[in-house]
């Protein structure tokens, strides 16, 4: 007799297995929060919020990061769906808005076990921009060091440096 609990265990380290290897996400892909707060203020990094809801945002977030909407700016939408990435010139837009050039690091973070951080990450590497990165354990890594969180909104510094975008295919979706 298989009991339930046993099945439920195989089934959650399969899954597991099966998430890891699906992001393959090597760990250049991650910071530490303490990498974060040691680049503050760097010109060559921009710390993306890309929590589910501006209202988290607002509530808190690290000091200097800007909000991205996951939903809203990092896809296109067909009614309740997101069907496809952005365009590369609204991409280009939305890096020059949070202030990002080709060599910029992007560190992303959410407060949602980084789920949305990973998709902010693929999104950007699909575009090209291979400087990007999770912070890892997100937004609650970073509170349990007891490192600060602010509710004032950063405005970022516009970036008019052009971005270098590779298409593999040569196609813009």
């Amino acid at each position: 007799m298989i009991h339930y609990t046993k099945i439920a265990a195989i089934v959650s380290v399969i899954a597991l297995a099966v998430t890891f290897t699906y992001l393959n996400l090597p760990s250049r892909e991650y910071v530490t929060p303490r990498w974060v707060l040691l680049h503050l203020g760097s010109t060559q990094v921009r710390v993306v919020d890309v929590s589910f809801d501006y209202d988290d945002y607002t509530h808190e977030h690290i000091p200097q990061a800007v909000y991205v909407s996951p939903l809203n700016d990092l896809a296109v939408r067909q009614g309740s769906k997101f069907i496809k990435p952005l365009t590369r010139k609204s991409f280009e837009e939305l890096m020059e808005e949070v202030g990002a050039s080709e060599n910029t690091t992007l560190v992303f973070y959410d407060n949602y076990e980084n789920k949305l951080a990973v998709r902010a990450l693929w999104a950007v590497e699909y575009y090209g921009h291979e400087n990007a990165v999770v912070l890892d354990g997100g937004l609650s890594a970073w509170k349990s060091k007891g490192f600060p969180v602010t509710d004032i909104p950063t405005s970022p510094v516009v970036s008019h440096a052009r971005l270098c975008l590779l298409f593999t295919d040569g196609v813009d979706p």
